[in-house]
């Protein structure tokens, strides 16, 4: 099977491309976490601790 990916060129098709993906990124992430067999005060406790690691990680 041959896949051809044609990527954006312009700076706004970029930023497009990154806002998609990370909203997807996101939609994992979340879904991942709703799925564990916790409480709802753990999955949130843990949403929070992963917003809090990507903050960081911007800040560095």
């Amino acid at each position: 099977m041959k896949i051809v990916l044609h990527y954006p060129t312009s700076a706004e098709g970029i930023r497009q491309l990154q806002t998609t993906v990370a909203e997807c990124h996101a939609k994992i992430i979340t879904a991942h976490i709703d799925a564990l067999p916790v409480s709802k005060e753990k999955k949130k406790q843990l949403l929070d601790m992963v917003i809090e690691n990507i903050a960081s990680q911007k800040n560095d």
